[in-house]
C-alpha cells in the first residue's frame, strides 16, 4: 500500500506542462500520489487553476526568487503549469526538471479540436497551424535548457513506459491516470481529415521534430541501461567553428566525471580525458560538480571527420554534432 508520508523528495521539481501532451494526467497523478498541498500550479494570471502564491508573487510582485522562499514553496514537491522553462529553472536543480513531448503532427491537432471545443477558437485547421503562435511550442516552451540536461523528458505516445521510469526517478509510483483525454486520442478517424496537411505541419515546426526525435532517442537510451542496471549520463557533444569536439557530460552529485573517449572510425579509442572543464553556461542551471563537467578534444585526430565520442565506463555513445 502506498502512503504520502513515506515520500522524501530531493528538492523542488518542475513539470513544464506542454499543452496536449499528456500533461493533465500527470498532474493529476502527482496531486494524487503526494497531496493538492505538495503540487503548486502555475497555469498563467487569469486561470483558476494558478495557485495563490504563484499569484501573488510572480504576477503581481514578479519575483520568483522570493516565491521559492515562501512555505507552500519550501513544503511542496512539485511546480508545474504552462510556462516556459526558463521562467523557473534558475530556482531549481536541472536534475528535477522534467516534461512530456508529443508527435507535432498530433499535437498541432489535439491542440487545434481542443480549442475549438473548448475555447471558442473560429477558424479553419490552416488558418490555425499557420500562425506563428501555434509553432513549435514544444521547442520554444524547452528553449533555454538543452533537453540531454534535464532530469527526465517523457513521451506521450509511451505514456506508460515514460511514467514507469519516472516514478524509478522520483522515488515513488507515479499511477496511471488519463485526464483530459480528447476524442481524437481515442479514435484515430477524427485526425484523418487534416492527414492531407501533414507535410506542411511537420514542415512548419521542425523544431518541435528535432526535439520530438532527439526525445525519443534519450528515452530508448534511458530505458536500455535501466534494463541492465547501468548508470546513464546526460551529456552532449559537437564540433566548435574549428572542428574540434567539444561538449559536456555528468552523472550525478555523488559520481565521479565521466571519462569521455575518442574513438576512430574504427571504433578504437585515441584519445581520452576526464569531463571536467568548466561550462558556465550549465553551471547556471545548476548540474552537478558546479559545472565543471566539459570536455574538449584539440589533438590532430580530432578534427578527422569518421571520430566518434563514447563514455568509458557505460560505453555511453554521444553523438557528435555540427
Amino acid at each position: 500500500m502506498f502512503f504520502r508520508k513515506s515520500i522524501r523528495l530531493n528538492g523542488t521539481y518542475l513539470f513544464v506542462h506542454i499543452p496536449k501532451t499528456a500533461g493533465t494526467s500527470v498532474r493529476f497523478a502527482l496531486r494524487e500520489s503526494l497531496g493538492r498541498s505538495k503540487v503548486v500550479q502555475d497555469y498563467g494570471d487569469v486561470s483558476e487553476e494558478t495557485d495563490r502564491v504563484v499569484l501573488d508573487y510572480v504576477y503581481r510582485h514578479r519575483d520568483v526568487y522570493s516565491l521559492f522562499q515562501t512555505e507552500e514553496l519550501k513544503s511542496a514537491n512539485f511546480l508545474l503549469g504552462h510556462f516556459p522553462v526558463r521562467k523557473y529553472c534558475g530556482a531549481c536543480q536541472v536534475k528535477n526538471i522534467f516534461t512530456f513531448v508529443r508527435e507535432p503532427f498530433e499535437r498541432v491537432v489535439s491542440s487545434y479540436l481542443h480549442k475549438v471545443r473548448n475555447k471558442n477558437l473560429n477558424c479553419s485547421f490552416e488558418e490555425y497551424f499557420r500562425r506563428p503562435g501555434s509553432q513549435n511550442v514544444q521547442a520554444r516552451l524547452m528553449s533555454g535548457v538543452p533537453i540531454e540536461a534535464i532530469g527526465f523528458v517523457g513521451v506521450t505516445s509511451r505514456y506508460a513506459e515514460s511514467l514507469e521510469l519516472l516514478s524509478k526517478i522520483v522515488g515513488f509510483q507515479v499511477p496511471l491516470l488519463k485526464k483530459n483525454v480528447a476524442p481524437e486520442s481515442k479514435n484515430s478517424s477524427n485526425i484523418d481529415p487534416f492527414e492531407k496537411f501533414r507535410p506542411e505541419v511537420l514542415s512548419l515546426n521542425d523544431s518541435d521534430c528535432e526535439l520530438y526525435k532527439l526525445s525519443n532517442e534519450i528515452l530508448d537510451k534511458r530505458l536500455r541501461y535501466e534494463k541492465f542496471g547501468q548508470i546513464f549520463a546526460h551529456a552532449k557533444s559537437w564540433r566548435d567553428r574549428n572542428g574540434v569536439p567539444v561538449g559536456w557530460a555528468y552523472y550525478d552529485e555523488n559520481s565521479p566525471p565521466p571519462v569521455v573517449q575518442l574513438l576512430n572510425s574504427e571504433g578504437e579509442s585515441i584519445d581520452e580525458m576526464p569531463a571536467t572543464l568548466h561550462r558556465p553556461d550549465l553551471a547556471a542551471l545548476k548540474v552537478p560538480r558546479s559545472g565543471f563537467v566539459g570536455f574538449r578534444f584539440e589533438s590532430p585526430e580530432a578534427i578527422k571527420s569518421g571520430v566518434m565520442i563514447q563514455l568509458e565506463e557505460n560505453g555511453q555513445k554521444v553523438d557528435l554534432s555540427v
